[in-house]
């Protein structure tokens, strides 16, 4: 019998107790549920000694001996190991690794397994068993369903549900089974217009985003690319359909019966192409995405001219976003420009709903 020293990781099997393997089901089993009746089966005809039950695999960590093949093997001498000493031991190939390794070494284990195929439900198990490891995450479902012989669809399937059961934002790029980041948008709502991922043959990964290439570099982190094409969307999102675009704005206004007036044909204002203004319920108003900082600062000074030109004590800078940069807030607020978002200016626009005392008489 093998002691708790490690006895080094090759094929050759040896001797283990079983009181000292670790058989963590939860983590390291790859099938959904044991089949008590396989295991029934395999005790009697150990106990008959019609078979000897072939070496299980287990990792060594430094510490443990966890099982990461041969569940249903274990849990048959298990059964019957008070029968005798010769019950009580197990032959086992170790290998040395982390936890984390012996789960990927566990979950991909049955999938040549003839005598007890996998079925759907334990692959899919065993494909969450790889995505619960951060390293594995990046993988896309194409890239599994190849692994457990899934079909495109049914590995797509699996592949979002895990991140949906785990409360985790799906990926807007994943590495194939070639090795390429690719776009996971097809068939999965993740992001209104998101690109699709280019990867050359020197793995030069790029995207055309509302128009404008956005190179990512050769074999980038996928993460990285998903985190920048998120940033991309979101400045665009509000610099072509909301912050810097006035019409779009007062169109907006008029879907909540807000009439505005735009400045821009007036002469003092039309002799300086960069200022431009509307107004609406009497508010002098112009807008910013604070995409850049510098442009942020000149919003700021170009706002400051239209209050001037315009001698008014009021002028409000939309933005996407309540809590902007603190240093262009803080700056606003020294030249005396507000800054509000699209829907709290829409709220301060609209008259107070009246009070039941103040509500007018039935006609």
């Amino acid at each position: 019998m093998a002691s708790a020293k490690n006895p080094g990781d090759n094929s050759k099997p040896v001797k283990l107790a079983l009181s000292i393997i670790k058989a963590d089901k939860k983590n390291l089993q790859p099938r959904a549920d044991m089949d008590d009746d396989h295991m029934q089966r395999m005790a009697r005809s150990y106990i008959e000694g019609e078979d000897i039950p072939p070496p299980v695999h287990v990792f060594y960590d430094g510490k443990f001996y966890w099982l990461v093949d041969g569940f249903h093997r274990y849990f048959a001498m298990w059964s019957i190991r008070h029968m005798g000493a010769k019950f009580q031991h197990i032959k086992a190939i170790v290998h040395e690794g982390t936890k984390e390794e012996a789960i990927a070494y566990a979950a991909q284990a049955n999938l040549d397994n003839r005598s007890k195929p996998m079925g759907d439900a334990d692959r899919k198990k065993a494909m969450w068993m790889l995505m619960g490891l951060l390293e594995w995450r990046s993988k896309s479902a194409n890239a599994f369903g190849k692994i457990f012989g899934l079909s495109h669809g049914t590995a797509k399937r699996y592949w979002v549900a895990f991140f949906s059961e785990n409360n985790l934002p799906v990926p807007l790029v994943a590495t194939a089974s070639d090795g390429r980041n690719r776009s996971t948008r097809r068939g999965v709502p993740i992001v209104p217009g998101s690109p699709s991922i280019r990867t050359g043959k020197d793995g030069h990964t790029s995207a055309t985003i509302r128009g404008k290439n956005i190179g990512f570099g050769r074999n980038p982190d996928p993460e990285k690319i998903a985190d920048k094409i998120r940033k991309h969307i979101e400045y665009t999102d509000f610099n072509i359909k909301k912050y810097e675009n006035l019409r779009w704005i007062s169109s907006l206004l008029l879907t909540h019966h807000i009439k505005s007036e735009s400045f821009f044909s007036m002469s003092e204002l039309k002799r300086h192409p960069g200022i431009f203004a509307h107004k609406a319920g009497g508010v002098i108003f112009t807008c910013e995405s604070f995409r850049n900082p510098a442009n942020a600062v000149a919003a700021i000074g170009r706002a400051v001219c239209i209050r001037a030109m315009l001698c008014v004590s009021r002028v409000v800078i939309l933005c996407p976003v309540k809590d902007g940069p603190p240093e262009i807030l803080e700056l606003g607020r020294k030249m005396g420009i507000e800054f509000m978002t699209i829907e709290d200016f829409i709220a301060s626009l609209k008259p107070s709903e009246p009070t039941p005392d103040e509500a007018p008489p039935d006609a």
